[in-house]
C-alpha cells in the first residue's frame, strides 16, 4: 500500500491500518485517531515525542516501556494534536528491540 492509497480508505472505528517504519504522515494518522480506527506504525528514532504517562510494564512479556506521548516538532504536533501511545517491546530470542505507537 502507498501512501496515497490511504486516501481512498475510509476508516471505521476499530480498524487497524499497519505501516512501516517509514510512514510518518501525521495528519492522515490523526485521521484514523478522530475516527476512532487505529493506526499501528514502528517508530522511527527521529520522530521527537515527549512523554506524558507511563504505566508499570512486566518486563517478564517482553515489553520495556508503555509510554503515552505527544508529538513536540511544531509541523508534527499541528498535524496530530492529540496524545497516542507508544510501546517498545524486546524480542527474547533476536534480542532486537522494536517501538510502535498507535
Amino acid at each position: 500500500m502507498t501512501s496515497t492509497s490511504l486516501d481512498e480508505i475510509l476508516p471505521e472505528a476499530g480498524a487497524f491500518c499497519v505501516m512501516d517504519r517509514g510512514y510518518v504522515d501525521f495528519e492522515r494518522r490523526y485521521i484514523f485517531t478522530l475516527s476512532a480506527a487505529f493506526f499501528v506504525v514502528r517508530t522511527k528514532s527521529n520522530v521527537l515525542l515527549q512523554r506524558r504517562y507511563s504505566p508499570p510494564v512486566d518486563k517478564t512479556t517482553g515489553v520495556r516501556s508503555d509510554h503515552t506521548v505527544i508529538l513536540t516538532a511544531i509541523d508534527s504536533a499541528k498535524a496530530h494534536p492529540k496524545q497516542f501511545w507508544r510501546v517498545s517491546d524486546l524480542d527474547v530470542t533476536t534480542r532486537k528491540r522494536f517501538q510502535v505507537s498507535h
